[in-house]
């Protein structure tokens, strides 16, 4: 079990005033936690509000993930969702098991890692090593926080480029973000060379990201779990980078809508279904979903994947 550390020792900073834990925070998360499924449900609503006036303080509470001990800023809509829907993101770790089963020396890379939240779910299930890459430095002093006694986890504070040479872009907290290209990542990480699932959180990542990711993909083929979380998380070219991974040995595809429940599978040649759904995202900005894509060699993972799937609804 994860050692409970002060709120006040993490050391995360916005600016130059530090995150603090908050006696409040932690009050109001736990009391909208309670009041959920009890008969006094109408307190919920007082309960939202005041969360989303203290989340604007960054104040940090203690939330478990599957068994995992995580603090997260108030803000994070993670433990609202899990309010009403208990499963909710256990996809990614159910995923993993699947790739897993066929892999057993399987190594994974999670794109974005936030907090370490994704990491929580997919650890809950399975102990390969994971590589955890987030490029913000307030979330990746958190994530450290929240792997402190994890086993086989590396974190790398970067997000991916084209560049071979790392560069600095303006960051909204005045801090530095380093852009290392995959290779150069992979060089201060090695036993990841050969990862074989690989988890892109398109809400904390830059849009050019998996454009930087396409040459690593094509040559190791991981299977690919693309999560998006709002209209704003999707690049532009969002269809044809997705196009993009069909011609370079990617085929089959898994759909799971925002809470981590399967929808369908289907191939990556029917565009139609894939124009589809990029326009019903953009007509419903606050919805996200979750690709999981297969190459073709791969092609018994998701079979197994869609029939465990299948089972579960």
């Amino acid at each position: 079990m994860m050692a409970k550390l002060p709120l006040s020792s993490v050391d995360v900073y916005r600016s130059r005033n530090p995150i603090r834990g908050s006696f409040a925070a932690q009050l109001v998360l736990d009391g909208y936690l309670k009041v959920q499924h009890s008969q006094v449900r109408w307190l919920r609503p007082l309960f939202k509000l005041a969360i989303h006036l203290l989340g604007k303080t960054s104040r940090l509470v203690r939330y478990s993930v599957d068994g995992t001990e995580l603090v997260l800023p108030l803000s994070h809509s993670l433990p609202l969702i899990r309010a009403i829907l208990p499963d909710a993101l256990r996809h990614h770790g159910r995923i993993a098991t699947y790739v897993a089963s066929k892999y057993p020396s399987l190594t994974g890379i999670i794109v974005g890692a936030d907090t370490g939240v994704s990491l929580a779910v997919i650890r809950a299930q399975t102990t390969f090593p994971i590589l955890a890459i987030e490029p913000n430095h307030t979330q990746h002093r958190l994530l450290n926080r929240n792997t402190l006694t994890s086993e086989n986890v590396e974190t790398e504070c970067a997000t991916i480029g084209n560049d071979a040479l790392p560069k600095v872009d303006v960051a909204p907290l005045d801090t530095p973000i380093i852009t290392l290209s995959m290779s150069d990542i992979l060089e201060r990480h090695p036993r990841f060379t050969e990862a074989r699932f690989l988890l892109l959180n398109m809400g904390g990542i830059s849009p050019s990201v998996i454009d930087a990711l396409v040459p690593y993909l094509e040559t190791v083929q991981p299977i690919l779990s693309i999560e998006t979380t709002s209209k704003k998380s999707l690049p532009t070219p969002f269809l044809e980078l997705i196009f993009t991974l069909g011609t370079i040995g990617y085929q089959y595809t898994l759909l799971f809508n925002e809470f981590g429940q399967f929808m369908a599978s289907f191939e990556l040649s029917n565009r139609e279904l894939l124009e589809e759904l990029h326009r019903y995202q953009l007509n419903a900005p606050q919805h996200g979903y979750t690709l999981t894509l297969f190459p073709s060699n791969d092609s018994d993972v998701a079979r197994m994947a869609r029939s465990e799937e299948y089972l579960r609804q």
